[in-house]
């Protein structure tokens, strides 16, 4: 099971294909913790905070109010993998707080086209994105090259104010597809036999030296518009029709369980409804490498957030998973001390697996096991540990020292969580 931290650094699709592993292997202790071996007077977390952050209490005001509500949905959209289960790398993710501004981010939409959307109603929305394996071996022997045969899936779940909301959402939603956006070109209205009652855009374009055939069908269901784009090379055009086709099927009952929030107490939800989120240690503002929306998840949204893997789901309910919550470390809480170790274990088997190496653990903490990727755009250093019923993850680009004083401070937090 490959539990990894969100990525801490920006890329491109290919170049995350190159670099989202980032872990280490499982050579060393089964058995992740800071317990027995842990020696207090050796642990330094550096300048990092070693106490809880304050209670958040409720978001701020609407527009946070509508980030959390994506950000719930995320647990009731399908992964990538559950659309198609060869789309094995995760992608982006974005969680819409109901602005045009976050709908742009979302979707490759103009300005002009995203405020279309929005003023129609939009409330919030959660998108995510997933692709066959990027880099494949050389049949000639030399290095790894792009996968020719890529495919691409990048599904959303909107939520509008009401279903007339929906309609009309989705009507400027199609528009907006059909127009043209740098760098790619118009699309052309397109049909999907098996989905009468959805709009769909078709195209077709060059991307990497491959002819690439693109569908995108947006379906009204109730107060959602569920969006959902398949690509893949001109030759095997009739998989895009079979993976959109698939994501509705797939998402709409999930859909169906989220129960969402009463328009008029967004502005009231609580900005962490686990208390979870006040144990993780939070990103410096002057960071050098800014972290995505900091946010508390269910099993399938935290996938959403990390490997993306219907396998993961299942192994993540045999180590009784409650939540995780995501900032400058991750904190993930299980219903009991032995689940946390199971889940810990669950990480170290995947790290195996994937060849990763074991690098120094932290000062003071020699039960904490620590890993080395190294990438092309640099080495990744990830720390796991648990405490009671947490297992935490602390990581660093190109730097040991941040890691095991992120991994200490990690340690002191959660000997006061609850």
């Amino acid at each position: 099971m490959k539990k990894l931290h969100r990525p801490i650094y920006a890329a491109t699709a290919i170049a995350m294909a190159m670099t989202l592993a980032g872990c280490g292997s499982a050579e060393g202790s089964s058995d992740p913790t800071g317990g027995s071996g842990m020696d207090a007077p050796q642990l330094d977390p550096g300048a990092f905070p070693t106490t809880a952050q304050p209670e958040s209490g409720p978001v701020a005001d609407e527009t946070e109010g509508r980030k959390v509500e994506g950000i719930r949905m995320a647990q009731y959209v399908s992964l990538p993998a559950e659309i198609d289960a060869s789309l094995v790398e995760q992608n982006f993710v974005t969680a819409l707080d109901g602005t045009d501004t976050s709908l742009t981010e979302a979707m490759y939409i103009s300005d002009d086209g995203a405020r279309a959307v929005a003023e129609k109603g939009l409330v919030a929305g959660y998108t995510t994105s997933g692709n066959v394996t990027t880099m494949i071996p050389d049949p000639d022997g030399g290095p790894e090259i792009v996968n020719p045969d890529m495919r691409t899936v990048s599904h959303g779940v909107f939520r509008f104010t009401d279903a007339a909301a929906a309609t009309a959402g989705a009507q400027a939603m199609h528009a907006a597809m059909l127009e043209p956006y740098e760098p790619v070109g118009p699309g052309e209205i397109g049909q999907i036999s098996v989905m009468p009652n959805s709009l769909v855009v078709h195209r077709s374009e060059e991307e990497f030296g491959v002819l690439k055939d693109t569908l995108q069908a947006i379906t009204v269901h109730g107060n959602y518009v569920i969006s959902t784009q398949a690509d893949a090379p001109a030759e095997h055009a009739e998989w895009n029709a079979k993976a959109v086709a698939n994501a509705l099927a797939v998402q709409e009952p999930l859909i169906d369980q989220f129960e969402p929030t009463p328009l008029d107490k967004i502005d009231e939800l609580p900005a962490d409804p686990t208390g979870l989120l006040r144990y993780t240690i939070p990103e410096p503002e002057d960071t050098k490498y800014p972290q995505p929306d900091v946010m508390v998840l269910g099993a399938r949204g935290y996938e959403h957030e990390s490997a993306g893997s219907t396998n993961n789901i299942e192994e993540l309910a045999e180590a009784n998973f409650v939540a995780a919550a995501l900032d400058r470390t991750t904190v993930m809480r299980t219903a009991s001390n032995d689940d946390a170790k199971t889940l810990a274990a669950l990480t170290l088997d995947e790290y195996k697996t994937d060849g990763y190496t074991v690098t120094d653990s932290p000062a003071g903490l020699p039960e904490v096991p620590c890993y080395l990727s190294e990438e092309v755009s640099g080495d990744y250093i990830e720390c796991v540990l648990t405490r009671g019923p947490f297992v935490a993850i602390a990581s660093s680009q190109n730097d040991a020292t941040e890691a095991h004083q992120l991994a200490a401070a990690q340690y002191m937090i959660l000997g006061d969580a609850r």
